[in-house]
């Protein structure tokens, strides 16, 4: 196993595990679209001094229709599900869940890419799917989540997206460098979000704040900038289920900063439901990473 790889995975999803606080925080200033826009917008601009080496590689017009899937799922309906989450549920809650993205992707995989999940990645499966209902059901309100059940509906709609962009990358990377296909999310995420706002007329908001500013400049250069681009490195050289288990430690990661930054409390239900969602992704992770 590389251990360039694993070191960009790991990096990647300690940056993703911020993320949810981040966002989390720059929600109090901005409209979810709004955000999102912004987020893609500086982004794009980061990948701005990039564009003479990434115009010379070429894409196939076979290869069209998966890229047409990754942008559909990421940065699009992967974020704007996950926007909308963070405005009803906690950052813990939501990091929780995306621990189900690994199963979610076995399933992806083993129906596009051939790769069979096996018994204890299916029994992982169902752990999972019972310990997000939990979660969701046990979830009260709160100010950091004031609509639980509908934010971890959102935020598992969310895991979907991410899952599916995973193999529709997985097949991607193989022919396109990393920070590539990062631009291009870039790139689709400013003209979806920003024709998002224009149809909805979502207005700016009166006036910036610095610390929100700061989050989104976090948020666009950070993480769709680097986050993606090392996660999509580490893709490239491990096969995807080795890839996968890597984002176990999201949840972990959210936690621990969302204890620390944003004082979020789990109650005993919750913190019972969460064990029982990693309890599912940790089950099946030996035979996932097999």
């Amino acid at each position: 196993m590389s251990s360039a790889a694993v070191l960009s995975l790991l990096l990647a999803a300690f940056l993703w595990g911020s993320s949810f606080v981040v966002a989390k925080n720059a929600l109090e200033a901005f409209h979810p679209m709004m955000l999102m826009f912004l987020r893609m917008l500086v982004a794009a601009i980061a990948f701005c001094p990039l564009i003479p080496a990434l115009r010379k590689v070429r894409v196939s017009r076979s290869d069209l229709p998966l890229f047409l899937i990754m942008f559909l799922c990421e940065p699009c309906l992967y974020f704007m599900c996950e926007s909308h989450a963070l405005r009803c549920t906690s950052a813990a809650q939501a990091g929780m869940i995306i621990a189900a993205q690994p199963l979610f992707t076995a399933i992806g995989a083993w129906a596009f890419l051939k790769e069979r999940p096996g018994v204890r990645v299916w029994g992982g499966i169902l752990l999972t799917i019972a310990g997000i209902a939990w979660l969701s059901i046990a979830g009260v309100r709160t100010e950091a989540a004031p609509a639980p059940l509908l934010g971890n509906i959102l935020e598992t709609g969310a895991a979907l997206a991410a899952s599916s962009y995973a193999v529709a990358s997985k097949r991607l990377s193989k022919n396109y460098p990393p920070l590539f296909l990062a631009a291009l999310q870039a790139g689709a995420g400013v003209l979806f979000f920003g024709a998002a706002i224009l149809i909805t007329g979502i207005p700016l908001p009166a006036h910036f704040e610095a610390g929100p500013l700061l989050s989104v400049v976090y948020l666009g250069v950070i993480i769709t900038m680097g986050a993606f681009a090392l996660y999509n490195y580490g893709l490239c050289r491990l096969p995807a289920p080795r890839a996968i288990v890597f984002l176990n430690v999201i949840p972990v990661f959210t936690l621990i900063m969302s204890f620390i930054v944003l004082d979020e409390q789990f109650s005993p239900g919750q913190w019972a439901a969460s064990a029982l969602v990693l309890g599912g992704v940790f089950f099946c992770q030996k035979k996932s990473a097999a």
